[in-house]
């Protein structure tokens, strides 16, 4: 991200690059943030084998370290207990709720997956150590379940990971138990919960007859204004980090917006893979989400500012593949889900405001920035759906100020403005009219 000034009487440009933070963070004013940390490895579970499917509790046979692998997870808590009893819902209660609660990813699952994963669902809710599966359940079906559980089950933020599979001897692909981690225990992650509850119910409360774009735009601002990017933050990569503490890296953005749009009532998915910027490639998490029956992808932690000076973005809201592939690079796992295309800009900030550009972009631009300077607004933000518009433009700002103050008959003095080529996002800022 670069910001620029351009000096009062159209003579001079000035280009500062925004020095890199310590932590790796892009160069911006109100930043696209990308968490630059590698977000904590999924710990390897122990494998133990056993001479019979354990009971419970007790298995004394020797561990064997399976290999490392390296994913990026969210946690998040929240039990499905009927509201108006404060008793445990049944199974199938359970799955009725969470269905409407649209865990995306879990029902495109196979029937055996789907079968599996609520299992180990209900021992998480339960906190149990050790879970007994189902029989005949296989490594990569565990594996595949312990994705889910950490990329679709936001409201699960005490659970932290499967930390040991059991399986008969001889029989290492047919695992018959798994030991959970946990990042809080029982007591604590009710504490924690009532904690979550009393910050989202009022956010809940005044979306009510909000239209999709409403909601989901609130959620997004709202999550930004009141979390502050923070990578060694003790529940950073979760909705009770980034909506209850208030601080979180790229995970607990990325779990907030899901936790949210979720219970007001968008379908939605945590989304994980690389992003690139000007301090390279990083491990990072974004969302899909549907609005208004329009796929699209949002990114929050990059529209949030650095600083508490700084103005929040739009450059990363609702973007459709192309343009947020600019930057981002999804995870090949998510191959086996069969995601919905995301292909239209309808629902960007930039096409609800009237500023997305989709041809004849600095002609486009000199139009909107004359308007601007004729209405007299202090700033303007520009976004193009074409990486060639946006360069043509970005490479002759100086030309395009010129013309637009031309047009419009009002010379302003100093203006500020940023460019993210990124998101194809141009912001002037700061319009000095002088007296």
């Amino acid at each position: 991200m670069q910001r620029h000034i351009w000096s009062a009487g159209l003579a001079l440009l000035l280009t500062l690059l925004l020095c890199a933070c310590a932590n790796g963070k892009p160069n911006m004013w109100a930043s696209p943030r990308a968490a630059q940390e590698k977000n904590a490895a999924l710990d390897a579970p122990t494998e133990i084998p056993a001479t019979s499917a354990p009971e419970v509790q007790d298995v004394s046979v020797p561990n064997t370290v399976a290999e490392t692998e390296e994913a990026l997870r969210p946690h998040e808590s929240a039990q499905y207990d009927d509201p108006s009893t404060g008793m445990e819902l049944t199974t199938a209660q359970t799955q009725l709720v969470v269905a409407e609660d649209e865990h995306f990813l879990v029902a495109r699952q196979s029937k055996e997956i789907q079968t599996l994963f609520w299992t180990m669902y209900r021992g998480i809710q339960a906190f149990q150590d050790r879970i007994v599966l189902p029989q005949n359940a296989t490594r990569a079906q565990v594996e595949t379940v312990g994705e889910l559980l950490s990329i679709d089950c936001p409201e699960l933020f005490y659970f932290s990971h499967l930390s040991a599979v059991y399986y008969p001897e001889g029989r290492p692909d047919c695992i018959n138990e798994v030991g959970v981690s946990y990042s809080m225990g029982r007591v604590r992650a009710g504490e924690a919960q009532t904690a979550l509850d009393r910050a989202v119910q009022p956010l809940l409360d005044q979306t009510q007859g909000l239209s999709d774009y409403e909601k989901e735009r609130f959620a997004h601002d709202r999550l930004i204004q009141g979390c502050t990017y923070d990578t060694s933050a003790p529940n950073a990569g979760t909705v009770y980090g980034a909506l209850v503490e208030g601080r979180a890296r790229c995970q607990g953005y990325a779990n907030a917006m899901n936790y949210l749009l979720r219970r007001m009532g968008l379908p939605c998915a945590y989304l994980y893979g690389t992003a690139e910027n000007a301090a390279g490639s990083t491990s990072h998490a974004w969302n899909l989400v549907c609005v208004n029956e329009v796929w699209t992808l949002v990114d929050a932690t990059w529209d949030d500012p650095t600083s508490s000076e700084e103005m929040q973005s739009y450059a990363y809201f609702n973007l459709n593949a192309a343009l947020m592939g600019e930057s981002h690079v999804l995870d090949a796992a998510f191959e086996r889900y069969a995601l919905p295309s995301c292909t239209s800009l309808s629902e960007s900030y930039s096409a609800r405001q009237g500023v997305l550009i989709y041809e004849d972009g600095s002609e486009e631009a000199v139009r909107l920035l004359a308007a601007a300077l004729a209405q007299g607004s202090p700033s303007l933000c520009l976004q193009f759906a074409e990486r060639e518009d946006y360069r043509a433009v970005v490479e002759d700002v100086q030309g395009l100020l010129q013309r637009a103050a031309e047009k419009s008959g009002v010379f302003p003095g100093n203006v500020a403005y940023v460019t993210d080529e990124g998101a194809h996002w141009l912001e002037f800022r700061a319009i000095d009219y002088g007296e």
